[in-house]
């Protein structure tokens, strides 16, 4: 509990997994940019985790956010949790918005018998002792030094992975080939993303490369399938406006780099209006003053036209905002732009927590209790902790083994089979709770491909930057003190005062 003294402006993440006694387990870790996580609570209950931060002594207000995965219950849980803590900002895990779409592209009909065929082949080579040996020595004929993949029953990036394998062995189906040109940019995304120095921005930069490259993509009639094309293109499109949400394009914004990118003054694009009544709805989330509210709004204007304190950019964003000479207290754009980029917009720590429990459980080794599993998942988190601050070990392999051919595995296609029919099922599910909740989407966002909602061009200047300058500032947009007596102020006169709108 000490990491979490001294640290202000966490983000909650919370997702849940099943073990091999088909428990439900959730997790709760606190977490931040650049920082290493802490483990709150591991339970079967999601409940407990409002519990949690009593027990150990953790004040809720040093949390700014609740990054979550997508099921309905976790969903339901967040609405009952943002009614208690009325200042948290809550966002969908990125990563798993990625992963949906990989998965929704996946089940096309044509791709999907083809997919499937894939991995009969796969699984022929792993359970095969004979033929995976023979397998592995033709590899080393040719040079092939990449091993079959076979781990993608519910990660659908994975699967991409594992029909690579396959095209490195042979140019395999046309309509394989086409499967992995099309989704290859979204699994590099997921690769690019999972680290703990990702920020809502990185998110949204990524996505937009996503719609770049697959912009860029050539289609063969003769050989490949035209209504897979049309098919992942009208779900890229709309899973595109479903993940890019107004906090999400704020921050993008808000990155030194990106303001010319993220504002687009046409009219499918995000204009500097949307920019400021998305900063003040935050604001009048977190009951700021009037006053406040009057200055964030000056600062912006400020910040859009690169004027005052708001000249020059940077590749780090965080940094930046933090190295800027100014008084977070007389510049509330600061504190609002340091909490969106302190923000982790994914919970691949919490799949990094599960997936090492996970190696703890066998056949011999079934009976722990979830107390047990929670102290385990604390004292690794905390071993990690101190690990990660030593020099890294330098590790010396033979060539020999080291790219052979994956054992057996539990995969078969049955298992594939029900994880489509799962993915349609969470899916059908997720958009039902979307709908009841009025986040589902009307846009099909046929413009986005186009490049009509993000300037490609403006994506090729964001590699530039300046240097930073030292200064540091108490970041707290939560005050101690009580609520301000104006902080029931109005949005749209503080727009009409300062000229955005008539």
């Amino acid at each position: 509990m000490r990491q979490l003294e001294a640290r202000n402006n966490l983000t909650l993440l919370l997702d849940g997994w099943e073990d091999v006694l088909k428990r439900s387990l959730y997790g709760s870790v606190a977490a931040k940019v650049n920082q290493c996580p802490v483990v709150l609570t591991i339970n079967t209950l999601l409940s407990v985790t409002d519990k949690a931060l009593d027990q150990m002594q953790v004040n809720p207000r040093k949390f700014i956010a609740c990054t979550k995965d997508n099921p309905t219950t976790m969903h339901t849980f967040c609405v009952r949790l943002k009614q208690k803590y009325w200042w948290l900002l809550t966002f969908a895990c990125f990563l798993h918005g990625l992963n949906t779409t990989i998965g929704e592209i996946s089940s096309y009909p044509l791709m999907k018998k083809v997919i499937l065929q894939a991995i009969q082949v796969v699984t022929f080579f792993s359970l095969s002792h004979y033929w995976g040996s023979q397998l592995k020595e033709e590899a080393k004929k040719q040079g092939i030094k990449t091993s079959l993949k076979q781990n993608c029953e519910s990660r659908w990036y994975a699967l991409v992975r594992h029909c690579m394998s396959m095209q490195t062995y042979r140019s395999f189906w046309s309509h394989l080939d086409q499967f992995i040109e099309t989704t290859k940019p979204l699994v590099d995304a997921i690769g690019n993303l999972e680290s703990r120095q990702t920020t809502l921005a990185d998110c949204m930069l990524e996505l937009i490369r996503c719609a770049r490259t697959m912009t860029c993509l050539s289609f063969d009639k003769d050989d490949e399938d035209v209504g897979f094309w049309m098919h992942a293109k009208s779900v890229f499109n709309r899973r595109f406006h479903e993940m890019d949400t107004d906090r999400h394009s704020l921050a993008l914004f808000l990155h030194p780099l990106c303001r010319q990118l993220a504002v687009l003054q046409v009219a499918n694009g995000h204009s500097f209006e949307m920019m400021t009544k998305t900063a003040l709805t935050i604001a009048k989330q977190w009951q700021w003053s009037k006053s406040h509210a009057d200055a964030l709004v000056s600062d912006l204007k400020l910040y859009y036209q690169r004027k005052a304190a708001f000249v020059g950019s940077q590749r780090d964003a965080l940094d930046w905002w933090e190295s800027l000479p100014i008084s977070s207290k007389k510049h509330p754009l600061k504190s609002l732009a340091i909490v969106l980029h302190s923000i982790v917009p994914h919970a691949g720590d919490i799949e990094r927590l599960f997936s090492d429990l996970g190696g703890t459980q066998s056949a011999k080794r079934c009976r722990l209790s979830v107390p047990m599993f929670e102290k385990l998942g604390k004292l690794r988190a905390n071993y990690s902790y101190h690990l990660h601050k030593l020099p890294p070990l330098t590790l010396v392999r033979g060539d020999a083994d080291a790219d052979s051919i994956e054992g057996p595995e539990s995969l078969t296609v049955d298992d594939l089979a029900r994880a489509f029919d799962d993915f349609k099922r969470d899916l059908w599910n997720s958009r039902a709770a979307a709908v009841a909740e009025g986040e589902e989407g009307l846009l099909d966002g046929g413009e986005v491909l186009e490049g009509n909602m993000y300037n490609f061009k403006e994506l090729e200047k964001v590699d530039q930057g300046v240097a930073p300058t030292a200064f540091e500032d108490d970041i707290r947009v939560l005050d101690t003190n009580p609520v301000a007596a104006d902080a029931d102020w109005d949005m749209d006169a503080v727009l009409a005062s300062a000229g955005i709108i008539s």
